[in-house]
């Protein structure tokens, strides 16, 4: 499917920090996936490009499309709750990120996700680095 395909593109230009290109290829998935009426992987695109704003920093349309992707029924899971939890770092709600990737975590352990757990993991040793009180155990 070529929503998919783009959507993984969008997704390969994200992590190379070609935020610009990710841009566009999300925003055409995104176009493909409400013209047949593909609802799901829309949602997808949708958590995706709010990602991809989060990343360039525009953290109020990060938001707005987490919320978005959420009020129509997108249930964070795997690699889409990895990316609304870092953009919870990012805004400063630790605990909600914390919330958020702990309980990925609990269902890609389920799922035996081994990937997708390592990622939580690490999102999570990270937050726990960055807590000052760690410091006087």
């Amino acid at each position: 499917m070529q929503a998919t395909a783009l959507r993984t593109l969008a997704y390969t230009c994200r992590l190379r920090g070609e935020l610009d290109r990710a841009r566009v290829a999300v925003a055409l998935s995104i176009a493909l996936c409400r013209e047949h009426s593909l609802r799901e992987s829309e949602l997808r695109g949708i958590a995706l490009r709010a990602a991809i704003a989060s990343d360039a920093g525009q953290l109020a349309e990060a938001s707005a499309g987490f919320s978005e992707a959420r009020k129509r029924g997108d249930l964070p899971m795997a690699r889409r709750a990895l990316w609304e939890a870092e953009h919870l770092i990012r805004c400063g709600e630790i605990d909600r990120a914390r919330a958020l990737t702990e309980a990925n975590l609990t269902a890609c352990m389920e799922l035996e996700w081994r990937g997708h757990a390592a990622h939580c993991e690490t999102l999570l040793g990270s937050l726990d680095v960055a807590d000052p009180s760690l410091l006087h155990l």
